[in-house]
């Protein structure tokens, strides 16, 4: 099968794209800028919905955040419509800002706002570094405007500080207690329902289609080394105004925590980005 695709990725032309993404998290805080270089290789000449949209991609991405810099490559594999895995290794230098690091020795620890505020105080936030591999696959299915995915991640971190003394710690991102050499499990279920408004005046979908796709998301995150975890629910809505690359998209989302060892019950996980590519 690698053998395969391989070959015809090599038998075909090189698409190359750029995306941005710019984020604002109400809860946890916080600002990202996200930047990819896309090079897609489609695999099939073929027009069935199945094969059309079949590629290889390599990507260069790269992030910013108050807490860090995080940046990597990632190679994805998308031989059909309803499936794809994807690999990635990212190097990350926490900048002891913010959020990172927050080091403790035991694995129980809760990472309540109060704790994490005590370790501040401290003096106990660093800086440090640390590299994450990520593999992650997909299952995708579109049945008329219904639109379902599901998502297994598994994330390996390994972190170190400049003592060289970190047991566990907080991660930001993950929102969960992580074993400095440890693992992370992520679980993610997205249900949508694709609005699209044709341009006024035509009965067919136009390339500048307003477009809306509401729907939500579940989430289920673990680290088996800590035992800490999260699971939240919640709304999402993407709107693009228009159809093309450099249209942005606004993605916005409220998530309730269902069960979480650190974080309590309201505020809800709330987020706004915006996306577009060119």
């Amino acid at each position: 099968m690698i053998a395969l695709l391989a070959a015809a990725a090599l038998a075909a032309p090189m698409e190359l794209h750029t995306t941005h993404q710019l984020g604002v998290a109400l809860f946890p805080e916080g600002v990202q800028y996200m930047f990819e270089v896309e090079g897609r290789i489609p695999l099939w000449k073929s027009e069935h919905f199945l094969l059309a949209d079949g590629h290889v991609a390599l990507i260069g991405h790269a992030e910013l955040t108050p807490s860090f810099p995080r940046v990597g490559p990632v190679l994805r594999i998308a031989p059909v419509a309803f499936w794809d895995a994807t690999l990635k290794a990212y190097g990350t230098w926490y900048f002891g800002a913010f959020s990172s690091i927050l080091p403790f020795d035991d694995p129980e620890f809760e990472a309540t706002r109060l704790a994490k505020r005590a370790l501040v105080r401290e003096g106990e936030r660093t800086g440090g570094w640390g590299i994450r591999f990520d593999a992650e696959t997909r299952l995708k299915g579109k049945a008329g405007p219904v639109i379902v995915v599901l998502e297994l991640q598994y994330r390996r971190h390994h972190v170190e500080v400049p003592d060289g003394d970190l047991a566990y710690f907080w991660e930001p991102t993950e929102m969960l207690n992580v074993a400095a050499d440890g693992e992370v499990i992520n679980r993610n279920g997205y249900l949508f329902f694709e609005l699209i408004k044709p341009v006024k005046g035509t009965a067919e979908v136009a390339a500048n289609d307003t477009k809306l796709w509401v729907g939500a998301i579940g989430m289920w995150q673990s680290s088996p080394q800590t035992g800490d975890r999260n699971i939240r629910v919640g709304p999402i809505a993407s709107w693009k105004p228009a159809n093309g690359l450099q249209v942005p998209t606004l993605l916005i989302g409220a998530q309730a925590w269902v069960d979480s060892n650190s974080v309590p019950v309201l505020p809800p996980y709330t987020f706004v980005a915006a996306s577009w590519a060119r």
